[in-house]
């Protein structure tokens, strides 16, 4: 398990500490959320509310989050969020 830890140190998302959570309005996606935040990520808030996505992005850390509109089932949908995460 310790091998597999240390890949996962050493990947590029952990370097740039970048981080997407889709369904980041859910109760595990908004704990997910404040962790990687405590953890010094920069966090992309992906769900299908936006108001409410934007309404929790402001109750968070100003300039670390990125709450973007996604239906993941729409392919297309994702390119755009990848896109813009870029």
């Amino acid at each position: 398990m310790e091998a597999k830890n240390e890949e996962i140190k050493r990947s590029p998302c952990m370097e740039s500490k970048i981080a997407l959570v889709t369904g980041a309005l859910g109760g595990i996606g908004r704990a997910i959320v404040r962790g990687l935040l405590q953890d010094g990520f920069r966090v992309v808030l992906v769900d299908l509310h936006q108001k409410a996505l934007e309404e929790f992005a402001s109750t968070l850390e100003p300039g670390k989050t990125l709450p973007l509109y996604c239906d993941i089932t729409d392919p297309k949908a994702v390119e755009r969020v990848v896109e813009k995460v870029k």
